[in-house]
């Protein structure tokens, strides 16, 4: 392997950060067209999946536009000699086409001359994920000189990272576009807190819920409830409170988030709903209410009128405003909207501290 420079080993750290920046599965292609063309001087780029040796997916960068002469490439596939090196010999170092053939025999190809020779390109280096499934690789090309050893070695060192964006970005694909997904959020995420990969609704709802959330980062309450599982095989603290899930959140609604990944897994992947909070009128009997008083409290904490309050808890609006009264003197506020904001501030520490006791 050479020796690469210092210029380009920064330019290699800066692919990567690009490469690690949250994406989903379709855009994995043109994230990865991206990160590439960061080291890499290139005319062409073209990302494909092969299953059994035959092609299921190809986008290039630029795009070529349909129709186009891709079923002449297949028809011919067994001529490109650097696919042959990943079907054959399960390769798994990046390869040039002059690797194996010189220019000349290049370039009396059926498959150089139909598809190649139209766009000029001349050179090509690739390589692909012959253990994965689909199989997926990258072929970079350009027309007027051949690639490097330096940029070889470059390709080289991307490849285990682009296998790990690339099983990142299938499982959330495959998560979110499963029947049970609707409706939800999928981020996967490395053992450090850095969100590998995540869906916009999941996003959004650390955004919404989490006070401080940077993009691409965990909240540090998700983190540090990861850490905690990791640390329990069987997926319960030490007082017996399930670690299975994170809830979080109240005023009405909370934040679910589901460890679909084992305890001690390396990379965490996360499935996120939104579902309405249970509403209980007990925590404010601690203001000094009856059971009565506190549901009358609890629902005008809702916004809700004396008339729907007597609807919902079955006794006559004249009731309600009698409760109401009482409610108001023992807490010694002029009107429903005080009353209301006591009552919210009491069932937000009671979510507070039900959220720490599951955290912890």
């Amino acid at each position: 392997m050479t020796r690469l420079a210092h210029r380009q080993l920064r330019a290699f750290s800066e692919a990567l950060l690009e490469l690690y920046a949250p994406a989903s599965g379709a855009d994995f292609p043109a994230h990865l067209f991206r990160v590439i063309r960061r080291f890499l001087s290139c005319d062409f780029v073209c990302y494909a999946e092969y299953v059994h040796g035959q092609n299921k997916k190809r986008i290039t960068d630029p795009a070529t536009p349909e129709p186009t002469n891709f079923d002449v490439f297949d028809r011919y596939l067994d001529q490109l000699p650097t696919l042959n090196a990943f079907f054959s010999h399960r390769t798994e170092s990046a390869a040039k086409i002059s690797d194996f053939t010189t220019l000349r025999q290049w370039h009396r190809t059926e498959l150089y001359n139909s598809v190649f020779r139209p766009k000029k390109l001349s050179y090509q280096l690739m390589f692909m994920a012959v253990h994965e499934y689909p199989q997926a690789g990258i072929a970079v090309n350009r027309s007027t000189r051949d690639f490097t050893e330096d940029e070889r070695t470059m390709l080289n060192l991307l490849r285990p990272h682009f296998v790990q964006a690339y099983r990142t970005s299938r499982f959330t694909a495959q998560v979110a576009k499963s029947p049970a997904a609707a409706g939800q959020g999928v981020v996967v995420a490395n053992g450090e807190g850095r969100i590998l990969s995540a869906t916009p609704l999941a996003e959004l709802w650390l955004a919404t819920y989490f006070d401080g959330f940077t993009a691409g980062c965990l909240p540090a309450p998700v983190l540090l409830w990861l850490k905690k599982r990791s640390r329990h095989l069987l997926n319960y603290d030490e007082l017996g409170n399930s670690l299975g899930s994170l809830v979080c959140g109240n005023n009405g609604r909370r934040l679910r988030i589901f460890a679909e990944s084992e305890s001690q897994a390396s990379q965490h992947r996360l499935v996120l709903s939104e579902e309405p909070a249970k509403l209980s009128a007990q925590p404010l009997e601690s203001l000094g209410l009856t059971r009565r008083e506190s549901e009358v409290l609890l629902w005008m904490s809702q916004g809700k009128s004396n008339g729907d309050i007597g609807k919902i808890l079955g006794m006559k609006e004249r009731t309600v405003c009698k409760h109401s009264e009482r409610v108001f003197s023992k807490l010694c506020v002029e009107n429903r909207t005080s009353a209301a904001n006591v009552a919210l501030a009491r069932l937000g520490q009671e979510a507070r501290y039900k959220e720490w006791n599951e955290a912890w």
